[in-house]
């Protein structure tokens, strides 16, 4: 993707210089405290956060459309606003009686939002806990309570590291895979974009296989009254163009692994 005049072999207009590459890099990598990125073919940012690593970015691959555009995300530029207590840090449309917002946040330091992290963890009693990460389910777990959680590989606006660490922590919260999966199941989906049932990666014509609308209500409906828990079921691409393709899912920590055949068909795959 590097274009040619900056060394790379791309002569279109599509190519990036190295400044955008790295800015692309630092997206899908995750947020550290220092604003650093280590190179991708050392670490892409899926394991677990150490050192400046503060939290998870999207997947590579994933488009970049819905936060990397002129106009920002505002969610995340209100949000920083308020963990730092300073109204200028949003956008204009963000008003409160201290002052509106004036576009602060282009101007924001990695420091400053290293410690808009961590004031936002601090602050979370007086945010009526908008985080929702408690990893303890055991109440709802005692009424009896089946839960179903799914996650885009594409997701645009919430990082997919983010819903893998907050499973993980369930387990070890509350006794492990064993103890968790009777009542709690999470389910990874390869290319699915965030709040739609379409396709969330850079590539247009990528076509995954992703979930129907209703499929995973019919899941849990057949594990509350039937008692059946899912444990594998397959998804299909919503079009035919350019090759129709069907993928099965695997439940956590099982993983989607070929074995042979039609790279597009499910029945080339299995659960491991």
């Amino acid at each position: 993707m590097l274009c040619a005049a900056n060394g790379g072999n791309n002569n279109t207009a599509a190519c990036v210089t190295p400044t955008q590459a790295l800015a692309i890099n630092k997206i899908w990598y995750g947020m550290t405290s220092d604003g650093s990125v280590p190179d991708p073919a050392v670490d892409n940012g899926t394991g677990a956060l150490t050192g400046a690593h503060k939290w998870y970015g999207l997947m590579r691959g994933t488009s970049l459309l819905g936060l990397a555009s002129p106009v920002p995300f505002d969610i995340a530029a209100h949000q920083v606003a308020l963990e730092l207590q300073n109204s200028s840090i949003a956008v204009p449309s963000f008003k409160n009686a201290t002052g509106n917002g004036q576009d602060g946040w282009k101007s924001l330091s990695y420091a400053q939002l290293s410690e808009a992290f961590d004031r936002g963890v601090a602050l979370q009693p007086q945010f009526s806990f908008i985080d929702t990460d408690n990893p303890d389910l055991s109440a709802f777990k005692a009424r009896g309570g089946k839960l179903i959680h799914t996650v885009g590989g594409a997701d645009t606006h919430i990082p997919t590291g983010g819903s893998v660490n907050y499973y993980e922590r369930v387990l070890a919260q509350m006794g492990g895979v064993s103890a968790v999966q009777p009542f709690y199941r999470f389910f990874f989906v390869p290319g699915w974009g965030h709040g739609s049932f379409a396709n969330g990666s850079s590539n247009a014509t990528a076509n995954p296989p992703l979930l129907a609308k209703g499929q995973i209500y019919s899941l849990l409906t057949n594990w509350v009254e039937k008692g059946v828990a899912p444990d594998t079921f397959q998804v299909t691409s919503r079009s035919s163009s350019p090759v129709a393709k069907s993928l099965p899912l695997c439940v956590y920590p099982k993983k989607i692994t070929y074995v042979n055949g039609d790279l597009f068909q499910a029945a080339s795959y299995t659960c491991q």
